[in-house]
């Protein structure tokens, strides 16, 4: 888990340079002091009631960080999302949103040159799905490490990246699923099956496919971010961060292989292969393996 909490993070910052003064940070709790152990220690995992605590404390704190919910899972939970950006950002966030989503139909634009006066006030939007299949915990666990990260560093970098982009951190994407997970974790340590597989499915109805079965909408997660990427905000980057098995390849990036949804613009494609490579460039160029 340790190792998916660097990739995210460097998956993050190269996604935002590719993309591309703050006050001094609040005194923030970090994970560590406020889980009690360090994010990806093994056989400690922090809970979804947590991880909402955590995320609200910081939100409270932070004057980069506003909590918004996403909408209701299948079980009643709420799926949250951290937006985080510049303070003047965060301020300004309502006519970044109006700019967004004019820039999301252009059947609203007049001409050209209303989409260049838009351009030069936008943002670029990086919304950041974790553990989607909530087995894959790591992208969770490390969600925690990122939130603090980005709402305390007041490098240059950092100060840098925030003020260009608006990032909106979904800690995870199947919260019932998360608490399944969790729960069978505690129940089994100390036994003979501490660290197994559950040996059910860890949603109510459909297992893993919250990502295959989100065309038809027919589950309340999948109903939930339909709503707020096409409603609320329109990334122009979505960073679904999923996690493999412990053999071989740990993480994967694009390009994608065929078969492609020939309805979407093949430019899309191309720009999400560019973006792809770049990571894994990235990623290897500081000694990270597991990656492909």
């Amino acid at each position: 888990m340790s190792r998916c909490g660097s990739v995210l993070k460097i998956t993050l910052v190269l996604v935002l340079l590719l993309l591309a003064p703050l006050g001094a940070a609040a005194q923030l709790p970090s994970p560590e002091a406020f889980f009690g152990f360090k994010m990806g220690t093994d056989g400690r995992l922090a809970d979804w009631p947590s991880i909402t605590k955590y995320f609200e404390t910081v939100a409270a704190a932070s004057p980069r960080v506003e909590l918004v919910d996403i909408g209701p899972t299948t079980e009643g939970r709420r799926i949250i999302g951290a937006i985080i950006s510049s303070i003047e950002n965060i301020n300004n966030l309502p006519a970044l949103q109006i700019d967004n989503r004019l820039l999301a139909d252009p059947r609203k634009l007049a001409n050209d040159r209303e989409v260049q006066a838009i351009l030069t006030g936008a943002k670029a939007i990086v919304a950041i799905g974790c553990s989607i299949h909530a087995s894959e915990i790591g992208a969770t666990q490390s969600a925690n490490d990122l939130l603090y990260e980005l709402a305390s560093a007041n490098d240059e970098r950092t100060v840098q990246l925030l003020d260009r982009v608006v990032v909106i951190l979904i800690p995870s994407l199947n919260p019932d699923g998360h608490v399944t997970v969790t729960d069978w974790h505690a129940k089994m340590q100390g036994t003979p099956f501490d660290g197994a597989q559950m040996p059910w499915s860890y949603h109510k109805y459909v297992g893993h496919d919250i990502n295959r079965d989100a065309f038809m909408l027919n589950m309340e997660e999948n109903r939930s971010l339909a709503r707020f990427f096409s409603r609320e905000w329109h990334p122009q980057v979505f960073l679904a961060m999923h996690q493999m098995g412990s053999n071989g390849p740990r993480f994967f990036v694009p390009p994608n292989y065929d078969p492609i949804d020939p309805n979407q613009d093949p430019l899309i494609w191309r720009e999400a292969a560019l973006l792809g490579s770049a990571m894994a460039l990235e990623l290897e160029s500081r000694g990270k393996t597991g990656v492909v």
